[in-house]
Protein backbone atom coordinates (compact mmCIF):
# COMPACT_ATOMS: atom_id res chain seq x y z
CA UNK A 1 0.00 0.00 0.00
CA UNK A 2 1.12 3.85 -1.09
CA UNK A 3 0.65 6.37 1.85
CA UNK A 4 -0.81 9.70 0.79
CA UNK A 5 -0.81 12.84 3.27
CA UNK A 6 -3.10 15.44 1.63
CA UNK A 7 -2.67 19.10 2.24
CA UNK A 8 0.02 21.06 3.86
CA UNK A 9 1.88 17.80 3.64
CA UNK A 10 4.30 15.88 1.49
CA UNK A 11 2.91 13.61 -0.75
CA UNK A 12 4.31 9.71 -0.51
CA UNK A 13 3.42 6.73 -2.76
CA UNK A 14 5.80 4.51 -5.74
CA UNK A 15 6.37 6.56 -8.53
CA UNK A 16 7.05 3.86 -10.68
CA UNK A 17 4.18 1.64 -11.22
CA UNK A 18 4.47 -1.67 -13.02
CA UNK A 19 2.01 -2.17 -16.22
CA UNK A 20 -1.07 -4.32 -15.96
CA UNK A 21 -0.37 -4.36 -11.97
CA UNK A 22 -2.79 -3.62 -9.01
CA UNK A 23 -1.70 -1.12 -6.77
CA UNK A 24 -3.53 -0.07 -3.27
CA UNK A 25 -3.00 3.90 -1.96
CA UNK A 26 -4.42 5.33 1.07
CA UNK A 27 -4.28 8.60 3.11
CA UNK A 28 -2.63 9.22 6.43
CA UNK A 29 -5.02 8.56 8.87
CA UNK A 30 -2.90 10.93 11.41
CA UNK A 31 -3.69 13.74 9.47
CA UNK A 32 -6.85 12.96 8.09
CA UNK A 33 -8.59 11.48 10.64
CA UNK A 34 -12.36 12.97 11.09
CA UNK A 35 -15.54 10.99 10.14
CA UNK A 36 -17.14 13.56 8.28
CA UNK A 37 -13.98 13.42 5.52
CA UNK A 38 -15.39 11.98 2.19
CA UNK A 39 -12.83 10.88 -0.46
CA UNK A 40 -13.00 10.78 -4.18
CA UNK A 41 -10.33 9.13 -6.05
CA UNK A 42 -9.26 9.91 -9.85
CA UNK A 43 -7.33 9.15 -12.70
CA UNK A 44 -6.87 12.24 -14.82
CA UNK A 45 -5.61 11.13 -17.51
CA UNK A 46 -8.57 9.89 -20.50
CA UNK A 47 -6.14 7.14 -21.50
CA UNK A 48 -6.57 5.44 -18.06
CA UNK A 49 -8.77 2.17 -18.80
CA UNK A 50 -7.84 0.49 -16.02
CA UNK A 51 -10.47 0.07 -12.85
CA UNK A 52 -10.79 2.30 -9.66
CA UNK A 53 -12.16 0.64 -6.28
CA UNK A 54 -13.06 3.45 -3.65
CA UNK A 55 -13.03 2.50 -0.24
CA UNK A 56 -13.42 5.45 1.82
CA UNK A 57 -9.74 6.91 1.99
CA UNK A 58 -8.53 4.08 0.52
CA UNK A 59 -8.34 2.90 -3.31
CA UNK A 60 -7.24 0.47 -5.60
CA UNK A 61 -6.08 0.79 -8.80
CA UNK A 62 -6.05 -1.72 -11.42
CA UNK A 63 -4.01 -0.73 -13.87
CA UNK A 64 -5.12 -3.33 -16.92
CA UNK A 65 -5.76 -2.32 -20.35
CA UNK A 66 -3.87 1.08 -19.87
CA UNK A 67 -0.69 2.21 -22.20
CA UNK A 68 2.37 2.60 -20.60
CA UNK A 69 2.79 6.84 -19.55
CA UNK A 70 2.41 9.31 -16.98
CA UNK A 71 -0.44 9.46 -14.66
CA UNK A 72 -1.86 11.54 -12.73
CA UNK A 73 -3.35 10.04 -9.43
CA UNK A 74 -5.89 12.90 -7.96
CA UNK A 75 -7.82 12.52 -4.23
CA UNK A 76 -9.81 14.87 -3.09
CA UNK A 77 -11.03 15.24 0.65
CA UNK A 78 -14.44 17.05 0.97
CA UNK A 79 -16.36 18.02 4.59
CA UNK A 80 -18.81 20.26 5.65
CA UNK A 81 -15.90 23.04 5.37
CA UNK A 82 -15.26 22.49 2.00
CA UNK A 83 -12.71 20.62 -0.23
CA UNK A 84 -9.16 20.23 -1.20
CA UNK A 85 -7.58 18.15 -3.22
CA UNK A 86 -3.94 16.91 -3.98
CA UNK A 87 -2.16 15.20 -6.67
CA UNK A 88 0.09 12.35 -7.32
CA UNK A 89 2.22 11.62 -10.37
CA UNK A 90 2.97 8.13 -11.41
CA UNK A 91 5.26 6.23 -14.32
CA UNK A 92 3.31 3.34 -15.77
CA UNK A 93 6.10 0.89 -17.76
CA UNK A 94 6.57 -2.51 -18.35
CA UNK A 95 10.48 -1.39 -17.45
CA UNK A 96 10.67 0.57 -14.44
CA UNK A 97 13.74 2.84 -13.43
CA UNK A 98 16.39 1.61 -11.37
CA UNK A 99 17.69 3.56 -8.61
CA UNK A 100 21.45 2.44 -8.34
CA UNK A 101 24.45 5.04 -8.75
CA UNK A 102 26.59 4.43 -12.16
CA UNK A 103 29.76 4.20 -9.73
CA UNK A 104 30.58 2.45 -6.04
CA UNK A 105 33.46 3.23 -4.39
CA UNK A 106 35.48 0.99 -1.91
CA UNK A 107 38.23 1.69 0.50
CA UNK A 108 41.36 -0.43 -0.15
CA UNK A 109 41.03 -1.45 3.73
CA UNK A 110 37.33 -2.87 3.01
CA UNK A 111 36.87 -6.20 1.91
CA UNK A 112 33.99 -5.62 -0.17
CA UNK A 113 31.14 -2.58 -0.32
CA UNK A 114 27.13 -2.89 0.27
CA UNK A 115 24.97 -2.37 -2.92
CA UNK A 116 21.19 -2.04 -1.74
CA UNK A 117 18.90 -2.44 -5.10
CA UNK A 118 15.37 0.14 -4.74
CA UNK A 119 13.12 -1.92 -1.90
CA UNK A 120 9.40 -2.79 -3.86
CA UNK A 121 10.48 -5.86 -6.18
CA UNK A 122 9.44 -9.53 -5.94
CA UNK A 123 12.90 -10.64 -7.18
CA UNK A 124 16.46 -9.34 -7.61
CA UNK A 125 19.46 -10.75 -9.28
CA UNK A 126 23.14 -9.69 -9.87
CA UNK A 127 25.39 -10.27 -12.30
CA UNK A 128 29.15 -10.11 -12.58
CA UNK A 129 30.64 -8.92 -15.99
CA UNK A 130 31.32 -12.79 -16.73
CA UNK A 131 27.69 -13.27 -16.62
CA UNK A 132 27.91 -15.66 -13.10
CA UNK A 133 24.91 -14.34 -11.13
CA UNK A 134 27.10 -13.51 -7.82
CA UNK A 135 23.39 -12.65 -5.48
CA UNK A 136 19.70 -13.18 -5.67
CA UNK A 137 19.56 -10.91 -2.81
CA UNK A 138 18.86 -7.00 -2.58
CA UNK A 139 21.87 -6.09 -1.24
CA UNK A 140 25.03 -7.07 -3.07
CA UNK A 141 28.50 -7.38 -1.18
CA UNK A 142 31.21 -6.77 -3.68
CA UNK A 143 34.31 -8.45 -3.30
CA UNK A 144 35.98 -7.05 -6.09
CA UNK A 145 35.61 -4.25 -8.65
CA UNK A 146 33.76 -4.77 -12.15
CA UNK A 147 30.60 -4.07 -13.78
CA UNK A 148 27.48 -5.35 -12.04
CA UNK A 149 24.23 -5.78 -13.98
CA UNK A 150 21.42 -6.03 -11.62
CA UNK A 151 17.73 -7.26 -12.91
CA UNK A 152 15.08 -6.79 -11.04
CA UNK A 153 11.05 -8.44 -11.37
CA UNK A 154 7.94 -7.37 -10.27
CA UNK A 155 4.96 -8.89 -11.83
CA UNK A 156 5.22 -9.02 -15.23
CA UNK A 157 8.26 -6.08 -15.29
CA UNK A 158 11.41 -6.80 -15.71
CA UNK A 159 14.14 -4.19 -15.37
CA UNK A 160 18.18 -3.59 -15.38
CA UNK A 161 20.72 -1.41 -14.32
CA UNK A 162 24.64 -1.40 -14.35
CA UNK A 163 26.85 0.05 -12.20
CA UNK A 164 30.60 -0.50 -11.80
CA UNK A 165 32.19 -1.41 -8.56
CA UNK A 166 35.89 0.85 -8.50
CA UNK A 167 38.74 0.44 -5.81
CA UNK A 168 39.96 4.09 -4.31
CA UNK A 169 43.45 4.62 -5.00
CA UNK A 170 45.01 7.31 -3.71
CA UNK A 171 47.70 9.41 -4.86
CA UNK A 172 51.27 8.39 -4.59
CA UNK A 173 52.50 11.55 -1.97
CA UNK A 174 56.11 13.17 -1.10
CA UNK A 175 55.61 15.26 2.30
CA UNK A 176 57.54 18.73 2.12
CA UNK A 177 58.38 20.96 4.81
CA UNK A 178 59.67 24.26 4.21
CA UNK A 179 61.89 26.25 5.77
CA UNK A 180 59.32 27.95 7.54
CA UNK A 181 57.86 24.78 8.64
CA UNK A 182 54.59 24.21 6.26
CA UNK A 183 53.75 21.27 5.36
CA UNK A 184 53.12 20.52 1.56
CA UNK A 185 51.46 17.25 0.55
CA UNK A 186 52.78 17.01 -3.27
CA UNK A 187 50.46 13.99 -5.16
CA UNK A 188 50.46 12.39 -8.38
CA UNK A 189 48.46 9.76 -9.34
CA UNK A 190 45.57 7.93 -8.03
CA UNK A 191 41.86 7.95 -9.05
CA UNK A 192 40.27 10.37 -6.49
CA UNK A 193 40.89 13.51 -5.04
CA UNK A 194 41.69 13.82 -1.53
CA UNK A 195 41.42 16.87 1.57
CA UNK A 196 43.37 16.87 3.96
CA UNK A 197 43.42 17.42 8.02
CA UNK A 198 46.63 17.83 10.43
CA UNK A 199 46.02 16.17 13.85
CA UNK A 200 48.48 15.77 16.84
CA UNK A 201 49.74 12.41 17.66
CA UNK A 202 46.76 11.92 20.07
CA UNK A 203 44.39 12.66 17.19
CA UNK A 204 43.93 16.52 18.29
CA UNK A 205 42.81 18.50 15.61
CA UNK A 206 44.96 21.53 14.43
CA UNK A 207 43.91 22.11 11.01
CA UNK A 208 40.56 20.90 9.70
CA UNK A 209 39.28 19.17 6.84
CA UNK A 210 40.15 21.38 3.83
CA UNK A 211 41.25 21.19 -0.23
CA UNK A 212 44.45 22.85 0.15
CA UNK A 213 47.77 20.50 0.25
CA UNK A 214 49.58 23.11 2.63
CA UNK A 215 49.39 23.75 5.91
CA UNK A 216 50.88 26.85 7.04
CA UNK A 217 53.67 27.67 10.03
CA UNK A 218 53.33 24.14 11.64
CA UNK A 219 55.11 23.81 14.92
CA UNK A 220 58.00 22.11 15.24
CA UNK A 221 57.23 18.58 16.06
CA UNK A 222 55.60 15.54 15.05
CA UNK A 223 52.45 15.42 13.41
CA UNK A 224 49.41 13.12 11.56
CA UNK A 225 48.27 14.73 8.01
CA UNK A 226 44.80 12.63 7.38
CA UNK A 227 43.88 11.90 3.70
CA UNK A 228 40.19 11.85 2.90
CA UNK A 229 39.22 10.69 -0.33
CA UNK A 230 36.51 12.91 -2.42
CA UNK A 231 35.06 9.32 -4.08
CA UNK A 232 34.51 6.64 -1.21
CA UNK A 233 35.51 9.08 1.96
CA UNK A 234 38.56 6.62 2.24
CA UNK A 235 40.82 7.57 5.19
CA UNK A 236 44.71 7.35 4.71
CA UNK A 237 47.09 8.95 7.78
CA UNK A 238 50.82 9.70 7.35
CA UNK A 239 52.91 10.79 10.12
CA UNK A 240 55.36 13.93 9.52
CA UNK A 241 57.76 16.04 11.29
CA UNK A 242 58.87 19.44 10.98
CA UNK A 243 61.98 20.46 11.99
CA UNK A 244 63.47 23.88 11.83
CA UNK A 245 66.91 24.20 10.02
CA UNK A 246 69.60 26.79 10.23
CA UNK A 247 69.98 27.89 7.09
CA UNK A 248 73.44 30.10 7.45
CA UNK A 249 77.17 29.03 6.48
CA UNK A 250 80.23 31.84 7.03
CA UNK A 251 83.03 29.46 7.38
CA UNK A 252 85.51 31.59 8.42
CA UNK A 253 87.40 29.77 11.33
CA UNK A 254 85.54 32.04 13.84
CA UNK A 255 83.73 28.92 15.90
CA UNK A 256 80.50 30.02 14.76
CA UNK A 257 78.44 28.50 12.09
CA UNK A 258 81.95 27.32 10.03
CA UNK A 259 79.89 24.20 9.45
CA UNK A 260 76.41 23.19 8.58
CA UNK A 261 75.99 20.11 10.94
CA UNK A 262 72.75 18.67 10.96
CA UNK A 263 73.49 15.29 12.57
CA UNK A 264 71.37 15.89 15.09
CA UNK A 265 68.50 16.65 13.15
CA UNK A 266 68.96 13.61 10.86
CA UNK A 267 69.92 11.06 13.72
CA UNK A 268 66.49 9.00 12.85
CA UNK A 269 67.08 9.34 9.47
CA UNK A 270 70.08 7.13 8.63
CA UNK A 271 69.32 6.84 5.23
CA UNK A 272 68.52 10.86 4.12
CA UNK A 273 70.17 12.51 1.62
CA UNK A 274 70.95 15.99 1.14
CA UNK A 275 71.06 17.64 -2.42
CA UNK A 276 72.11 21.37 -2.49
CA UNK A 277 71.66 23.37 -5.56
CA UNK A 278 72.84 27.21 -6.93
CA UNK A 279 70.43 29.50 -8.11
CA UNK A 280 70.60 28.25 -11.54
CA UNK A 281 69.12 24.72 -10.03
CA UNK A 282 72.86 23.18 -10.71
CA UNK A 283 73.45 20.46 -8.25
CA UNK A 284 76.50 21.15 -6.35
CA UNK A 285 76.99 18.96 -3.39
CA UNK A 286 75.80 15.90 -2.29
CA UNK A 287 75.74 14.93 1.68
CA UNK A 288 75.08 11.89 3.76
CA UNK A 289 75.34 10.09 6.60
CA UNK A 290 78.89 9.16 5.48
CA UNK A 291 80.23 12.32 6.19
CA UNK A 292 77.84 12.63 9.33
CA UNK A 293 75.23 15.61 7.66
CA UNK A 294 78.07 17.88 8.13
CA UNK A 295 79.35 20.41 5.64
CA UNK A 296 81.41 23.64 5.53
CA UNK A 297 80.05 24.96 2.92
CA UNK A 298 83.72 24.40 0.40
CA UNK A 299 84.44 22.42 -2.81
CA UNK A 300 87.19 20.30 -3.45
CA UNK A 301 88.20 22.89 -0.29
CA UNK A 302 87.91 25.53 -2.10
CA UNK A 303 84.72 28.55 -0.62
CA UNK A 304 81.84 28.88 -2.86
CA UNK A 305 80.96 32.17 -3.79
CA UNK A 306 78.90 34.17 -1.39
CA UNK A 307 75.21 33.40 -2.37
CA UNK A 308 71.96 31.58 -1.48
CA UNK A 309 72.03 28.43 -2.30
CA UNK A 310 68.76 26.17 -1.92
CA UNK A 311 68.38 21.94 -0.89
CA UNK A 312 66.76 19.59 -0.28
CA UNK A 313 66.76 17.06 2.46
CA UNK A 314 65.21 13.75 1.06
CA UNK A 315 64.02 11.31 3.83
CA UNK A 316 63.45 7.58 3.91
CA UNK A 317 59.31 7.69 4.14
CA UNK A 318 58.72 10.16 0.78
CA UNK A 319 58.98 13.18 2.82
CA UNK A 320 61.38 15.34 2.11
CA UNK A 321 62.58 19.31 3.56
CA UNK A 322 63.33 22.06 1.97
CA UNK A 323 64.58 25.53 2.13
CA UNK A 324 67.44 28.30 1.20
CA UNK A 325 70.98 27.86 2.54
CA UNK A 326 73.39 31.30 3.02
CA UNK A 327 76.79 30.92 2.24
CA UNK A 328 78.67 33.78 3.56
CA UNK A 329 82.72 34.01 2.78
CA UNK A 330 82.90 37.90 3.63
Amino acid sequence: MNLLLVKRSKLLGQQQVCSNSIKKYSVDAHVNNRSDFVYRWQIIEPTFKGIILENVNEVTINWQNTIDGNYTIKVTKSASCGSVSEEFKVTLSKNMKLDILPIYYYCPDFSSISIKAPNGFDSYKWIDEKGIVVSNDQILEAKSEGVYRLVTQLGDCVSEAVTKVVLVQFPSVIVNTTLDNSIVIVGSGGNTNVQYQLETLKGDVINSWQNSNTFFNVPEGKFIVKMKSINGECMKLLEVETKIIPNIISPNNDGINDFWDLNDYLKNYSDAVIEVYDRFGKQIKVITKTEHFKWDGKIGGKPLPTDTYWFVIKLADNQTKSGSLLIKNK
